[in-house]
This record gives structure tokens, C-alpha cells and sequence, in this order.
């Protein structure tokens, strides 16, 4: 990757270099000023080696995460760069008939695209010697179906590539597979070059006969060669299967309409394959020129394809990095943790350190030095463990990717040393910094109460500091929800902030702590858990973004935690019922629970931080589960049909007659119940736009939709216009009214610029009142529609604005059926449907596939990369369990005279081990609890509202047996980590403990 956020790479690995040895320096500094408090700090890492792993490993957690998700944007990254260098080659610029919108190549298949060989050679002229043009030569390419006569598989969609030999040496020839280049001039009559895509995909081989339908005209030839897919053996073929053949050869397939004459240019740039790039905008000038006013518009596909690449690798790495953000967060709290365990082991050498004379700024610099030193260390195994958990993910990934790219797509696992950097840099500055905050906080201790070891009294008030920090926190919350606008993160940041700054005034003012953080706890909760509709109604309607789903995340768990932990001890009251059942027990069980909850600040942090990751895995889950349930309900996706076909525009139907042909082709036609039929005008020749004169203007997508089609089918409509009863109604009204259209719901949306958006209707509404429309053929009369209703999904392949067939050709001309939908009587296999389709209208270029594939097969890898992302974000189980494990084990160390104690009177060895584990469980499942009660709230507003559907409200359900996986997962590693440390403090004799300081 080269940028991230909008921002290079090269910036930010600066900048966090930057940062980074800032925090090196300032360790370096005390290194030189206090070297005693510098290596008293540090000499704790070889004196206890089993400490120093298990802190190391809970540090590393943030920076692995950050290293994934930057090792996969680079693996992604640099894969589909690999895949653009590859098939591309040495051609970079692509000169078509057309027109550009939004920066893109518009072509109309319908209409003449050729133009004379005296325009290409005009283009020749005007740019030869031009330095900034390496190469161009003039080129026919046009689509044809085939079918291999010894392997019989056949290819409904294939480019015929035709070049002259002399233009072809100029990019370095045409690539064979294997090695060497394919000599056009050499092909004999009847003889064919393919590449090796089409060879794969018809399993052919030199020898093999192959016949070629153009205009349905079959015409016979010989596979000769297998060319390489690289360039001109296939860079500017539309999915990359090609048959390549000298010009003159592939006119005559072509047809009259080839002769003397081409419909494209390809063109190079200097610099080779990858060295081009740089130079493409300028020979996409120069060509620019060259071509004025002929017709042909410049397409620089390659250096396009390449930001494309760019574009997904960042997309795909701001993903895990939001994400990641919750185990990030997790794994900074885990830092917190672990130094405020470090330093109630330590709370006596501290307090004995202090009444000797030291400062309080030596013991943070004590502190600070070993933190850094753990950091350094954990930081470099993080950055390559997240390397090694990166390529496993985008492993994964290919797989699911694999199936869904023409031509396949291979990951290859990639990644930068700057980004290996930047991850390194951030995750030292990260820890490092939270080490300083935590290392100030532990600071803090009353040096007679530390020498004992007691606990620093507490003022019931709080502190007159405390105060002025919530009367400052509440002032910056007030006025960030004030002056926030229409921004939903200002505005509902700022109400949290100010929720939880009243706290500690609230607490000056000497309220009950319980009431305090119990109303500070719930009202975070119904803030931010109620629905959205409500919240709208309240507060007025705010627009977030992505980030508000970390916040409310944060927030939200926040609340749940403060509501639980402190009221967590009438939980505990339960456990008087168990007394005559398991008596036994009942004293494990209640040191088990009485620790955490004298330990509130601690016991909330770890809550807080499994919380978190459970309430994240949840929300995961039930997108997931809804999105399928959505996306794969057969009413919405299907329309009750189960087969899609669709014919090539330059071999149509014959007369639309599909029956006739598939009767002709030996199809039996009692197979099918209903057969209808959608054509296509082309967007380029297309305008439409509001008849009140709102909303935007521009180009759009028009289906004809025919009467068969209308009467037959069942597609689901998310809107109806005021007076239609249901959806039959609106498909109905429009086969009798030829002046009614449904549009597709991204028609309410703004697209970008030229494309027309529709006014008047809201998006999540389920009825609105007829909205009036006109559209317009190219230089036509418009045409006046009123839009009766609303689709939640494209209607097959095809989109934008449903009208009737009729209605269609009279504005546009009469237009040839494209796209074919078949319902199948019953017992009939819809897959094997469509290869009899396929077959039959061979000539024509058929394309059929079951539809219910079709949608399952698109929709399996949004399902597969939320699966791949709840595999991600488990990884912060990972950062809830290390925190367990380093309570569970400074708990024996710092509790070892309590134990002594309880072993003194007469607790067995097993019933102390017990305490602990009931301890672990305690508190994993408080977050458990927390965690899915809030992520199943939330995931309910999001969906109930339609923010995830697209404005539809969808009946939600919560995918119990896979949260229930979850929270068995974590119960199970949670008691796992604490098995050892509570073996551990039941073999400690009183003795030893009593002994003990």
C-alpha cells in the first residue's frame, strides 16, 4: 500500500518513527540521568522469567493486530497489482469509440463502434516520434461463443482478438504460454491461436476443434497455438478468454462489418510493464490530443486498475483496523492491568523505597524503564506474529475469492518493511504511552499504609481535584453535544462524556458510590441502546459513520460494566440458596466472589475488556446471520423465477421467438411454466431526470420488461406508491399502464455526478405517493412515467428503472431481448437447466445459471469475510484471557498470606483452588453477559432501523447457537488459563504463606 486513510504510508511510517524515538529518547534520558532507577526497573526481566512471558505476551496483542491488518492491506494490495501487471503486460492505454462518464468508457454494443482505417492511421501520424508513446497500433475486438468439438465444453462469452503481425512486434509480440511469442503470420487458414484462460475453461489443447458462432453463423477452425494471457494475448479481453488471429483473418470471422475498418487502439507507454505507470498520464495526454474530434476516447485501464488495487487493499485494511480497534482497546486496559498488578506486588518495596527518600518521579521512571523494556520486546514479536496471523487470514480469503474472479485470483502473501515498521513504531508509542499513564497512577501511594501493606484510605467525597476534573468534563460534554451539529460521534460523545464527568461530582457531593455509577451506568445504556427512531425523535437525527460503531461500543459496554460490578453483590446473595444443596461449597464459593468485588476497579477492567470482545464477536454474528437471511430469502433475490439467461447483443434471439428457438434446439418446452423477457437500453444513450425539477439529473440503467415477465413474476418491491394493495398490484399496473415504472432502491441514492437520482421518495419508507419522472432517448422527445414502486434488490443482473417493454422501444428504438428468466415446473434441477440452455443457444451466446446459485454464490463472500473478520476480532479473546491468566497468577502471589490464612483455619487445598476458579468464572461470565446483551441491542437498532439493509426494517433474530459457541469458547480458555494458578495457590502450606513478604 502507499496511502492509508487518505494519507501516504511514507508519511506515517516518519511520523511514527518519529514518535518512536521520542519515547526512546525520554527512556534514554533516564538511562543517563537516574541509571539506578533505570536498572533497578529493568533487571525484573531476566529475575522473573515466567512474569516477563506472560507480560510480554499480553503487550505483543495490540501490535499484532495492527501488524495483520497492514500485512493484509499489502498482500492485498500487491496481489491485485500482480494480477493487473500480468494480464495487462505491455499494453497500458486502451483508444475505443465512446463517450467518458465518470471517468469511465461508455460503449453502446448495439450500435456502430468501427471506425475507417483512415482514422487509426490520422492517430499513427499525429503521435509518431512522440516520446511519451512507446507503441500503437490499431486492433478488432469482438465477442464470440465457441465450442471445443473434441472436449465438448463450450464458451459463450470470448473476445476475438485481431492484430496485424508487424503492429503486434512493436509491444514484444504476443506472449506464448510457456515461453516465446505466437507468429500471427504463421497461423495457416483455419488455424487459431487461443489463450491459455480459454484453454483452461474448454479444457483445450492444440488440435482441437473449435467452432465459432458470430451472428449465429457457425464457422469451423483448428487450435494451433496456446498463447499466454499477458497483453496482447488477452489484457483487453473483457473477462480475459481470448482467441487471437492476425487481422485480416479475424475481419472474415468477424463479418462484412470488420472489413477495412477497427474498433479499437491499444497503446504503451515507456517503462516496460511495471515502469510504465509513471508515464501513463502523459501518453494518455498526448493521445488525447491525437484523437480529438475522431470519435475515440482515451481509457488509461491499466494505471485505473492499479488505483483500483489501492483503493481495496485500503479498504480492505481500514476493516480489520476498525475492528481491530475493540482488541486494540482491549490490549491497552490489559497494559493498565498488569502494571497495577506489578504494583500491588510491589506496594511494600514501594512504600519502603519512598520512606528511604525516594521520589515519587523515581519509582515512575522505575516503572517506565521496565515497561519499555517489555515494550521493545513485545512490540518486535507482535509485529511478526501479526505477519505470520495475516498470511494465514488472507489464505482464507483467496479461497473465497478464488471462485468469484474471472480467471481465478491468487493471494500472495506480501508485506512491506515500512509497514512492518509503522506496526512496530505504533505499537511501542502505543504501550509506551500507557505504560506512563499507569506508571503515574501506581505511583500514588501512602508510604505508612504501603510499608503495611494496607489499602490508601479513600475520602468518601472524592477530591476537590476530582471535582474540578468533572466540572471541566462536564462543561467540554455540554459543549460538544451542543455544537455538534448533524455529527453523531461530537454529539453523543459528547453526552457520554458528559455522563460519566458527573460522576465525580456526584461524588464530592458525598452520593451513595452504588446510586452514583448505578444511574451513571444505566443512563449510558438507555442513551445509547435506544432505537434509533426514538433517539431521532429525541435528540434529532445525527449522521455517523463507521466510527460510531466503536463508539457505541465502548460506550455501551461501559454502562453495562458499571451497572453490573456495582450491583454485582446481589448476584452474590443467591448464593445463600445454594446452602443446603452443596454446603460443601458454599465458603469456596463465596471467597471466590468476595475478592473481585473488593477489588471493583480491577474486576471492572477485566469485565470491561471481555465484555468488549464478546459484545463485538456477537454484533459479528448477527450480521452475519441476518445479512444472510436477508440477502438469500428467495422472495427478494429470486422473484419466483430460477433461471437467468442472457444472449450476447450482437446474436439476439431471432424476433425475441426464445420458444421457437428452444424448440428448434430439441428443448423440451413443457420444462419451463413461465419464460419472460428483459431488454436493456444502453445508459450512454439515456436521460432522465425529476419532472418537478429536483433531485439530479443524469444517465441511468432502463429494463424493458416484457408482458410475460410482468404477469409471471414475484420479485419483492420494499415501497408502494398510495393505493396499490401489494406487490402483484404494482407489477400489474405497470403491464396494463405503459406509462408506470418501478425503480431499484439505488435509484434513491446519490451515485455520483451524471447519474440521475429520484426525489420525493425516502428511502426507508414502505408507502410514498406517486412520483413523476421523464425520460429521454439520446437527442429524443421525453417521456413522461410515474413511479409506482420501489424494488429492495436488482432484478436479476439487470437495474435502475423498470418500464414496460413497449414503453421501451417506442422511446428507444425497438431493442433486442437480452436477459431471459425461466421458472422451472416442479422436481426440476435449476442448475441443470441452465447447461441444457446454455447448449441449446449456443449460437447466441447463452449465459444461464440458477439463480438461487447466482445469489448464494455472490453473497458467499460478504458471509465468508464476516466470518474471516469474526476470526479477527476472536484474536481479542485472546487480550480478555491473558488478563485472567496475569490476575489469576499475581492473585497467588499477592494473596499468598490470605491463603495461608485460609488454609490456617481450615480450608483444604482443593477448596482454595476452587475459590479461584470460581473467581475466573465469575468474572468471565459477567462479560459474557455484558458483552451480549449489548451487542445484541445494538445489532437489533441497527437492523430494525434498516441502517444495515439498506432503509428496510428486516424481522431480526439473534444466531443463539453461535453466540453460545462464543461464550462456551471463552469460559472454556478463561478456567483453562486459571487451572494452573489455582493448582499453584492450593499447594501453598500455611507456613510458607504466613512467612511470606
Amino acid at each position: 500500500m502507499t496511502t492509508m486513510f487518505g494519507v501516504s504510508m511514507s508519511t506515517i511510517a516518519v511520523v511514527m518513527l518519529a514518535l518512536m524515538g521520542a519515547c526512546l529518547l525520554g527512556v534514554g534520558f533516564i538511562a543517563w540521568r537516574n541509571r539506578t532507577m533505570f536498572w533497578l526497573g529493568v533487571r525484573n526481566l531476566p529475575r522473573r522469567k515466567a512474569q516477563t512471558v506472560l507480560i510480554v505476551f499480553g503487550l505483543m496483542l495490540a501490535t499484532l493486530i495492527i501488524a495483520s491488518a497492514l500485512t493484509i492491506g499489502d498482500t492485498l494490495t500487491y496481489s491485485l497489482k500482480k494480477v493487473v501487471y500480468d494480464r495487462a503486460g505491455t499494453i497500458d492505454l486502451l483508444l475505443q469509440p465512446g463517450a467518458l462518464q465518470n471517468g469511465q468508457i461508455v460503449r453502446n454494443p448495439l450500435e456502430d463502434s468501427w471506425f475507417d482505417a483512415s482514422v487509426a492511421g490520422n492517430v499513427q501520424a499525429k503521435i509518431a516520434g512522440n516520446p511519451a508513446v512507446t507503441a500503437l497500433a490499431p486492433a478488432v475486438v469482438a465477442p464470440v461463443a465457441l465450442l471445443d468439438e473434441t472436449t465438448k465444453q463450450a464458451e459463450p462469452m470470448v473476445d476475438v482478438i485481431g492484430l496485424d503481425p508487424h503492429d503486434a512486434a512493436a509491444f514484444g509480440g504476443v506472449p506464448a504460454h510457456g515461453g516465446g511469442t505466437v507468429d500471427l503470420a504463421a497461423l495457416k487458414a483455419g488455424e487459431i491461436a487461443v489463450n491459455q484462460t480459454l484453454a483452461d475453461s474448454i479444457q483445450g489443447k492444440p488440435g482441437d476443434k473449435l467452432t465459432i458462432y458470430t451472428h449465429g453463423a457457425p464457422q469451423t477452425f483448428t487450435i494451433a497455438r496456446i498463447a499466454g494471457n499477458a497483453g496482447l494475448g488477452g489484457g483487453i479481453a473483457d473477462n480475459g478468454k481470448a482467441v487471437i488471429l492476425s487481422l485480416p483473418a479475424a475481419r472474415t470471422l468477424i463479418g462484412p462489418e470488420a472489413a477495412g475498418k477497427y474498433n479499437a487502439m491499444v497503446a504503451s507507454a515507456p517503462g516496460g510493464v511495471q515502469g510504465s505507470i509513471k508515464n501513463i498520464p502523459a501518453a494518455k495526454d498526448a493521445l488525447t490530443a491525437a484523437t480529438a474530434g475522431t470519435g475515440l476516447v482515451v481509457d488509461p485501464f491499466k494505471q485505473d486498475a492499479m488505483n483500483q488495487s489501492e483503493q481495496i487493499g485500503n479498504l480492505f485494511t481500514s476493516f480489520f483496523l476498525v475492528f481491530g480497534l475493540f482488541a486494540i482497546a482491549a490490549g491497552v486496559m490489559l497494559i493498565f492491568l498488569i502494571f497495577v498488578m506489578l504494583a500491588a506486588e510491589r506496594r511494600g518495596e514501594m512504600g519502603m523505597a519512598r520512606a528511604v527518600g525516594t521520589k515519587r518521579r523515581h519509582l515512575i521512571q522505575t516503572f517506565v524503564a521496565e515497561g519499555a523494556a517489555y515494550d521493545l520486546l513485545a512490540a518486535a514479536i507482535g509485529a511478526l506474529a501479526g505477519v505470520g496471523v495475516a498470511f494465514g487470514m488472507v489464505g482464507v480469503l483467496g479461497s473465497l475469492l478464488s471462485g468469484n474472479v474471472d480467471g481465478g485470483f491468487t493471494i500472495v502473501p506480501h508485506v512491506e518493511l515500512r509497514s512492518l515498521a509503522i506496526a512496530y513504531a505504533l505499537g511501542v508509542v502505543v504501550t509506551f504511552l500507557t505504560i506512563v499513564v499507569s506508571s503515574w497512577r501506581v505511583s500514588r501511594l501512602n508510604i505508612v499504609a504501603a510499608i503495611r501493606d494496607l489499602d490508601d484510605a479513600k475520602k468518601p467525597g472524592g477530591t476537590w481535584r476530582g471535582l474540578v476534573v468533572g466540572i471541566v468534563g462536564v462543561g467540554l460534554g455540554a459543549f460538544m453535544a451542543a455544537n455538534a451539529g448533524t455529527k453523531a460521534a461530537l454529539f453523543y460523545s459528547g453526552v457520554s462524556l458528559l455522563i460519566l464527568a458527573a460522576t465525580l461530582i456526584l461524588r464530592r457531593l458525598r452520593l451513595p458510590s452504588r446510586l452514583n455509577y448505578t444511574l451513571a451506568g444505566g443512563a449510558l445504556v438507555v442513551f445509547w441502546g435506544m432505537p434509533f427512531s426514538t433517539s431521532d425523535r429525541i435528540f434529532g437525527k445525527h449522521d455517523g459513520g463507521f466510527e460510531m460503531f466503536f463508539i457505541s461500543g465502548l460506550m455501551m459496554v461501559a454502562g453495562a460494566a458499571l451497572l453490573i460490578i456495582n450491583n454485582a453483590d446481589l448476584l452474590v446473595g443467591a448464593l445463600n440458596a445454594v446452602g443446603g444443596v452443596a454446603s460443601r461449597y458454599v465458603p469456596a464459593l463465596k471467597m471466590g466472589t468476595a475478592y473481585p468485588l473488593t477489588n471493583r476497579f480491577r474486576t471492572g477492567l477485566t469485565l470491561y475488556m471481555f465484555a468488549l470482545i464478546i459484545f463485538v464477536l456477537v454484533m459479528m454474528a448477527a450480521m452475519s446471520a441476518n445479512f444472510d437471511k436477508f440477502f438469500n430469502d428467495p422472495a427478494r433475490t429470486t422473484g419466483g423465477w430460477d433461471v437467468i439467461g442472457t444472449v450476447l447483443p450482437t446474436s439476439p434471439i431471432k424476433n425475441d421467438d426464445l420458444r421457437g428457438a428452444l424448440a428448434a434446439n430439441g428443448v423440451q418446452l413443457n420444462d419451463f411454466t413461465a419464460i419472460g423477457g428483459v431488454a436493456q437500453a444502453p445508459r450512454q444513450k439515456t436521460q432522465a431526470h425529476n419532472a418537478n425539477g429536483a433531485g439530479q439529473a443524469g444517465g441511468v440503467s432502463v429494463a424493458g420488461v416484457s408482458d410475460d415477465w410482468l404477469a409471471q413474476t414475484g420479485y419483492h418491491l420494499q415501497a408502494r406508491a398510495a393505493g396499490y394493495a401489494d406487490d402483484a398490484a404494482v407489477w400489474q399496473a405497470l403491464r396494463q399502464n405503459p406509462n408506470l415504472a418501478v425503480v431499484d432502491s439505488f435509484l434513491l441514492q446519490n451515485a455520483g455526478p451524471n447519474r440521475f437520482t429520484v426525489a420525493g421518495i425516502d428511502s426507508k419508507a414502505t408507502t410514498f405517493q406517486p412520483v413523476k419522472i421523464e425520460l429521454q432517448a439520446e437527442n429524443g422527445p421525453a417521456h413522461e412515467l410515474t413511479v409506482i414502486g420501489v424494488t429492495d434488490t436488482s432484478v436479476g443482473d439487470v437495474g435502475g428503472l423498470y418500464i414496460n417493454l413497449t414503453t421501451l422501444n417506442q422511446v428507444f428504438g425497438p431493442q433486442p431481448v437480452t436477459n431471459w428468466f425461466f421458472r422451472l415446473r416442479p422436481g426440476l434441477d435449476a442448475k441443470a437447466e441452465a447447461h441444457t440452455l446454455r447448449a441449446a443457444l449456443l449460437a447466441n451466446g447463452m449465459q444461464a445459471q440458477s439463480i438461487q446459485e447466482m445469489v448464494a454464490q455472490n453473497n458467499s463472500v460478504e458471509l465468508g469475510f464476516f466470518n474471516l473478520l469474526e476470526g479477527f476480532i476472536a484474536l481479542g479473546l485472546v487480550v480478555g484471557i491473558a488478563a485472567l491468566g496475569v490476575v489469576s497468577f499475581r492473585a497467588v502471589v499477592e494473596r499468598r498470606q490470605q491463603i495461608g490464612m485460609l488454609r490456617a483455619i481450615g480450608f483444604a487445598r482443593s477448596m482454595v483452588s476452587l475459590s479461584f476458579l470460581v473467581e475466573s468464572f465469575f468474572i468471565t461470565t459477567l462479560g459474557i453477559v455484558a458483552g451480549t446483551a449489548m451487542g445484541a441491542v445494538l445489532a437489533r437498532n441497527l437492523f430494525t432501523s434498516g441502517g444495515m439493509t439498506g432503509g428496510q426494517p428486516i424481522s431480526f433474530f439473534i444466531p443463539w447457537d453461535r453466540v453460545g459457541l462464543f461464550a462456551v469458547i471463552a469460559l472454556a480458555a478463561a478456567l483453562l488459563m486459571t487451572i494452573v494458578p489455582a493448582r499453584q495457590a492450593g499447594r501453598v502450606t500455611p507456613a510458607e504463606a504466613l512467612r511470606f513478604e
